[in-house]
């Protein structure tokens, strides 16, 4: 073991609240008490075999001696088998040659159907492939590369489970490695983590967790909390249900069960949904395949129906369109509607197995968003000057700077503007462009006065720091502000999930929580945000109505009015006033007809894309995870209340294939939640994650963080809020108050109040004048003693 490694460990044992390994008394026999979500082989125990235990003083834990494996061990006592016993060398070259001659027939058809199904850039389904599209030609090179090896992986897995003549419980059961095996060439490589310095988190989040340098880092997998529902239990989308007959079109349940309906919520503002949207796309993004040279491949023909099957490219999951279907179907006479699977990663445990699909950014919580997600583009962002970021000067305002990518947005002519930030999604909404220019602008703001205080600093320095400190400010927001609302205050707790206060290190950093981002959280939970949009928005200018703005679909990709002197305000101002929708089955029809419109009479159905997401990446069905989470499963479909009982029945054949993002939207909410238990769960297992897994976490202890800050430092980030960050960086023409929960409407008990004024605390950045380095950590104990 390194020398790292040894004083993590004993950092560890002295600091953690729990010795390491010690159980509770009443799981002496049976391993540690967790929550049911981190110890998944539970679902395959009978309940008899369960034994549940106490946390917090609640019955809400359950008695692990498998950890996080999905699988109870085996009889032989070992959950591996060695390559030698079922991976002989006749084996592997047996399955080497297919799974590369599969690949090489899968290419020569896409090749063959380049000609033919290049997605037209003027329909609505180009506008959902530029949402997870790569531009540049180096990133897509390595994005098309790391997904040809984890698609060799997968046939080689098919190729594997049935030479060997493995079940399906066995495939799962089992792990297959293939490390030492000719088969690794296709494995996910370690970064260098000896080369790299580690004062600061890496632009790529590699080498953030000592033992395992992948986890977190850009271009790897998500994980599954559940093994996932593949058809083949390894890659094909789910079709089936438990009876045996089709699963119903994503399509027929968003029409049939899902109601054009505005339900607001009154006590929650529009910035809280578009401030989940810039948190989901930090930590996660999914590539849809495309040909090699990056144009959009096409699932659907032209008339609107279905490709034969010969010609629809291997990656097309398109969604079926009723006849009946009364807006696609009868309107439009649409039988087809366009979806492309996501790319599979390659695995970085090295085995054969089920696929994982591939996230382009940090699964960290970084300001990726901001700051990009490799060396390259954060590199393209920055302007090398006092540390900081490129902008674009436009009648004196700082706007983020423009992309001179001709696809990045839909028209570039007259005038019009196609901004670049850290993260390509960037233009797909008004509003979310308006919350990125916020954050953007809050990191030059911040260089700026650390320049001026410390002008010995080098560009690099400034870059840095600054950088350092708007992530700690994303990070405190998010888990003071954004995740009590959302989860509520009893997950907060359960999930430990509040920061510490003033100058305290927090030392709960646990260097085996993977803090990769799952697909029951991305494809799934977190997309609960899509029933909160309300997609106008009213601009108010000098207290009157200025415009009415259908920002869904009329501003997407096309945030050109981002150019008007008094926009930017005037879309703050309708952020943190507007409420919300509730979380429920209904969506503005704008969601459900119009999203990617671009100028034609239809756009796609943002809930069956949802829908259909989840079944690319084998999300199982909702009453998984109610096992999971050890609720009681649902036996039918008056479980979901009368409410949806009825038209549920009609829908699917069984209860237990309700797909996890329909149920979860249905499920009654949690107390003092927007969402209900399951998504709540979901979020709260996810952040947790993305807290304690994360070494270069804000309030880290200068023994685990090599990126600390001083206890003063801390002190004043805890001081963050939205309100702060919105007041900084407004342009103040026609935003000058703002109420101190900004995420809440304004009310009698958070009423507006100037800018300029000290209620809304603001961070005194002095505490970075000239920091001292300390190399003792003795020094850092003495002076939290003090």
């Amino acid at each position: 073991m390194t020398r790292p490694h040894i004083w993590l460990l004993l950092f560890l044992t002295k600091y953690a609240r729990l010795e390491p390994n010690t159980p509770p008394k009443e799981c002496l026999n049976r391993g540690n008490c967790t929550l049911p979500i981190w110890c998944p082989a539970h679902v395959y125990f009978k309940e008899s075999e369960k034994e549940h235990c106490m946390i917090n003083g609640v019955r809400k834990g359950i008695c692990c001696n498998t950890g996080r494996n999905f699988m109870p061990r085996t009889n032989s006592g070992s959950a591996r088998h060695s390559p030698e016993s079922l991976l002989d060398s006749k084996t592997i070259s047996a399955i080497s040659r297919q799974s590369a001659h599969s690949l090489a027939e899968l290419r020569s058809n896409e090749h063959q159907l380049h000609k033919l199904a290049v997605l037209p850039e003027s329909s609505p389904d180009f506008g959902l492939f530029t949402n997870s599209r790569t531009y540049d030609v180096a990133e897509l090179a390595k994005v098309q590369n790391l997904a040809d090896q984890a698609r060799r992986l997968a046939l080689a897995s098919n190729a594997f489970k049935r030479r060997r003549s493995l079940t399906d419980d066995q495939f799962e059961r089992e792990s297959f490695d293939i490390d030492s095996t000719p088969l690794s060439e296709d494995c996910l490589p370690e970064p260098d983590c000896v080369e790299i310095v580690g004062v600061y988190r890496t632009s790529d989040g590699s080498c953030n967790n000592q033992l395992h340098p992948t986890w977190g880092q850009a271009l790897t997998a998500n994980l599954k909390l559940l093994p996932p529902a593949y058809e083949d239990h390894i890659f094909e989308a789910r079709k089936f249900s438990v009876t045996g007959q089709l699963l119903p079109s994503a399509r027929t349940i968003s029409s049939r069960l899902m109601k054009n309906k505005d339900v607001f919520n009154s006590n929650f503002t529009l910035l809280l949904a578009q401030f989940g949207q810039f948190i989901g796309h930090d930590v996660s993004q999914s590539v849809d395949h495309s040909f090699r040279n990056s144009s959009g491949i096409s699932c659907c023909m032209d008339s609107g129906d279905h490709w034969p099957e010969r010609l629809r490219h291997f990656a097309c999951l398109p969604i079926d369109v009723s006849p009946s279907d009364g807006f696609y179907g009868r309107h439009f006479g649409r039988r087809c509607m366009h979806f492309m699977r996501s790319v599979f990663a390659p695995d970085h445990e090295c085995r054969l197995g089920y696929a994982s699909q591939l996230d382009k950014v940090t699964h960290f919580i970084d300001a990726s968003t901001v700051y990009g997600s490799s060396v390259e583009q954060q590199g393209d962002l920055r302007a090398f000057e006092n540390g900081q970021l490129k902008v674009f000067r436009d009648f004196g305002r700082n706007l983020l700077p423009l992309d001179e990518d001709s696809n990045a947005c839909i028209s570039r002519k007259g005038g019009s503007a196609c901004f670049k930030s850290g993260d390509t999604r960037v233009n797909s909404l008004i509003t979310l462009t308006a919350v990125h220019t916020l954050f953007h602008r809050e990191h030059n703001r911040v260089a700026q006065a650390l320049s001026e205080m410390n002008p010995h600093w080098i560009d690099e320095t400034v870059f840095q720091e600054a950088r350092k400190i708007v992530i700690a400010e994303l990070q405190t927001v998010l888990y003071n502000e954004f995740l009590p609302i959302v989860v509520g205050t009893e997950a907060i707790d359960l999930y430990d999930l509040r920061l510490q206060e003033g100058p305290i290190y927090a030392i709960d950093y646990d260097p085996i929580m993977e803090p990769s981002v799952s697909s029951e959280f991305t494809a799934g939970a977190f997309r609960f945000g899509h029933s909160l949009i309300e997609t106008t928005i009213t601009l108010l200018k000098g207290g009157r109505v200025d415009q009415v703005l259908a920002f869904v679909p009329e501003t997407m990709n096309y945030p050109s009015q981002m150019r008007r002197i008094d926009v930017f305000d005037m879309i703050l101002i309708a952020l943190i006033t507007q409420p919300v929708q509730q979380v429920d089955e209904n969506f503005n029809e704008n969601l459900q007809k119009y999203v990617f419109r671009f100028g034609n009479c239809f756009g796609t159905d943002l809930i069956s894309i949802n829908i259909q997401r989840g079944r690319d990446h084998g999300i199982q069905p909702y009453n998984r995870y109610r096992e999971l989470l050890g609720l009681p499963k649902f036996t039918s479909f008056s479980d979901f209340g009368p409410k949806y009982a009825k038209t549920l029945a009609t829908i699917y054949p069984s209860v237990d294939d309700v797909d996890l993002y329909v149920g979860g939207l249905l499920e009654q909410k949690a107390p003092g939640a927007l969402v209900g238990r399951v998504f709540q769960h979901i979020i709260a297992d996810q952040f947790a994650r993305l807290k304690r897994g994360d070494r270069y976490f804000f309030e880290n202890h200068p023994r685990i963080n090599p990126s600390y800050f001083e206890p003063a430092q801390l002190a004043e980030i805890r001081k963050t809020s939205m309100a702060r960050i919105v007041c900084d960086n407004a342009d103040g023409l026609s935003l000058g108050m703002v109420q101190p929960e900004v995420f809440k409407v304004p009310s009698t008990w958070n009423q507006p109040i100037d800018c300029k004024s000290n209620i809304i605390p603001s961070i005194d950045l002095s505490k970075w004048r000239s920091i001292p380095t300390y190399t003792d950590y003795d020094d850092y104990d003495n002076i939290l003693m003090q």
